[in-house]
């Protein structure tokens, strides 16, 4: 589960479910944990697409100030849609 920037916790109860599919354009492997993807899709011989889907952007931590105070400390908190 690395392919999103992290590795899981250890106490992680969530699932992951990947998925490969093979069509005459080319092929699609898809990963993803709840509402967050990762797509790869591969045409020929020099094209290589990778696509990232976020609609669940709370799992995610950034680290930055409060919203109502950008000058003030900042701290990880979780990411904003």
């Amino acid at each position: 589960m690395r392919f999103l920037g992290r590795k899981p916790h250890g106490n992680f109860q969530g699932e992951v479910i990947s998925d490969y599919k093979k069509r005459t354009e080319g092929i699609r492997v898809k990963h993803r944990v709840g509402a967050n993807s990762v797509k790869i899709y591969y045409k020929g011989r020099k094209n290589l697409r990778l696509e990232t889907t976020i609609d669940d952007p709370k799992d995610f931590k950034v680290f930055r100030p409060l919203e109502g105070n950008p000058q003030g400390s900042h701290e990880w908190r979780e990411m904003r849609k």
